[in-house]
């Protein structure tokens, strides 16, 4: 996302940030938590994972286990966010850090689009 200024970009990072570790409306079968990413500026991490045991504790039986990982920062006027999502076994958080690391090799520093 643009935004017309850093502070806007790094107050939409935020938002999104707040609003990823909500938990779900009513019932909630992720366990949520915040996870460190290195190697850029700010970024910020939230895990949501909802495993066959919380599925079974909360009676939500038509739902799969699934893991979710949001990696958010923002770089100049521009807010990224990536999303990995799939069961458990498949996905992971080293997995999301390392699509997030070439996002952020390839857009780092770019300057906004001429205006026009």
């Amino acid at each position: 996302m643009q935004f017309s200024s850093e502070a806007g970009a790094t107050d939409a990072v935020d938002l999104l940030h707040t609003d990823g570790l909500e938990p779900c409306p009513e019932t909630c079968a992720f366990d949520i938590a915040e996870f460190d990413v290195d190697g850029i500026p700010n970024a910020q991490g939230i895990q949501r994972i909802a495993t066959q045991e919380r599925l079974d504790q909360i009676s939500d039986a038509g739902r799969q286990q699934h893991a979710e990982y949001l990696i958010l920062f923002a770089d100049g006027p521009f807010a990224y966010g990536v999303r990995l999502f799939g069961p458990p076994d498949e996905v992971s958080e080293q997995q999301a850090e390392e699509i997030v690391e070439r996002l952020y090799a390839r857009v780092r520093g770019a300057p906004p689009p001429p205006q026009g």
